[in-house]
């Protein structure tokens, strides 16, 4: 059995460090796998030691891989995405011995559970990146792949029946169900502390989790200087109305409603370009749609990029048509690089766009609104330029540092909680 950890004390300069190990499933491009090596990047290394436990390796991105080696830290790594791998988890923590295990999401979570309850980890974190029920949906889909989730769920779906009068017909809905309840069981087992990255977020927690009443807030941040750079020369054909979308291509980006808006705004006021920064599921079909929709010409997707600072200074106007969002990390992005946004008001989004002021909201799915927004910005370069000046310098409040702060800050109190923290 591992031995209990000794207690460490950040308040002396000759005391041990936090060990911090963060984990997640891989490295791909996206906020999550983003956002967690900015905060590698920025954290005080003279108050903590960091290992990155990485369990499916086989899916890096290699740019984002070996950015993540060049800070230096130790990495741990797996390729296990259908074996469960206990010993070789148990293993890695067990030799870095870390204070705080920081999970990234939730297939994570619970291939480390029992692992780091097996040695006996003082605080466990969570980041929560999305709504509850779109995280259990994710969940569900990562499982299906397993017997014993299949047998679960139906057994689940009877007891729901039988016992509760519950009939789910929808196979996503009885996901979901099935997703909140091994959720619930792994918070309880493991004691885990979930972080928010916004209030649309931690309210949809509360709204599942009735026992997680006090769920800190903390907004993912951006390295705001990357993203501050001087707008290039463009002439001829480059002096069209650049349009960019970054995400992942998937259904619940809906970059069918950017196309269709796209199409509509082109016929209005034309001389637009739109560029599609990403890679997903929906590629070849929406490829497809810019061909049907005759914009084929007008529309280049670029497919995953690791020059997006570059990519955003060389646009005029940012969009994002998603259903669901937890934060949007890619519009404080954006922002950064002095753009004005456009975007679907869902989850946590409007609670940094605020409309008429830093950018523009439109419901999901008006395809009506999107296009007239599209052409009122392009139509009006005064505005995109103030709206983008006011950006630049109100994404500074979002700044990563930021972010960093108010995570040693919580690791610090829980540390405390269970005194593991010399005052």
């Amino acid at each position: 059995m591992q031995r209990p950890l000794k207690r460490c004390s950040l308040r002396n300069s000759g005391g041990s460090k936090i060990r911090v190990l963060y984990v997640i499933m891989n490295l791909d491009f996206g906020g999550t796998a983003s956002v967690m090596l900015e905060t590698v990047k920025k954290i005080n290394l003279e108050l903590f030691e960091l290992g990155i436990l990485i369990l499916n390796s086989k899916n890096n991105s290699p740019v984002l891989y070996q950015m993540l080696q060049e800070t230096g830290n130790r990495i741990f790594e797996l390729n296990q995405s259908k074996k469960y791998g206990f010993r070789a988890i148990y293993q890695h923590i067990s030799s870095f011995r870390p204070h705080i295990l920081h999970v990234q999401d939730s297939l994570s979570l619970l291939k480390v559970l029992f692992p780091s309850m097996v040695c006996r980890i003082p605080v466990k974190v969570k980041t929560i990146h999305c709504d509850s029920r779109l995280d259990a949906s994710v969940l569900s889909r990562a499982l299906h792949q397993f017997k014993w989730f299949r047998v679960f769920r139906h057994l689940y779906a009877c007891y729901d029946a039988v016992f509760r009068n519950v009939v789910r017909e929808n196979r996503e809905e009885k996901d979901i169900a099935v997703g909140l309840l091994i959720l619930k069981i792994a918070y309880r087992l493991s004691s885990c502390r979930p972080v928010a990255i916004s209030k649309s977020v931690r309210q949809s927690m509360i709204s599942v989790y009735r026992n997680l009443s006090s769920i800190p807030v903390i907004y993912n941040g951006v390295d705001t200087n990357r993203f501050h750079l001087p707008k290039p020369m463009r002439t001829g054909e480059q002096n069209k109305i650049k349009l960019i979308h970054i995400s992942r291509l998937s259904a619940e980006k809906n970059q069918v409603l950017l196309l269709k808006a796209f199409a509509l705004a082109l016929k209005r006021c034309g001389g637009l370009l739109l560029t599609i920064v990403g890679s997903g599921p929906e590629l070849k079909g929406l490829v497809k749609l810019a061909h049907t929709l005759g914009v084929a010409e007008n529309t280049d997707f670029l497919g995953n990029r690791a020059d997006v600072p570059d990519l955003l200074s060389n646009h005029d106007i940012f969009i994002l048509t998603s259903e669901t969002e937890g934060f949007g990390l890619v519009l404080m992005e954006a922002m950064a690089a002095g753009l004005p946004v456009i975007s679907t008001a869902v989850g946590g989004v409007p609670e940094i766009v605020r409309n008429g002021a830093n950018g523009t909201l439109v419901q999901p799915g008006d395809t009506v609104a999107l296009a007239g927004e599209i052409c009122r910005y392009a139509e009006d370069e005064k505005l995109r330029k103030s709206i983008g000046s006011w950006n630049a310098r109100y994404a500074l409040t979002y700044d990563i540092h930021r972010t960093v702060t108010r995570y040693m800050e919580v690791y610090r109190k829980l540390l405390i909680k269970k005194r593991r923290w010399k005052e």
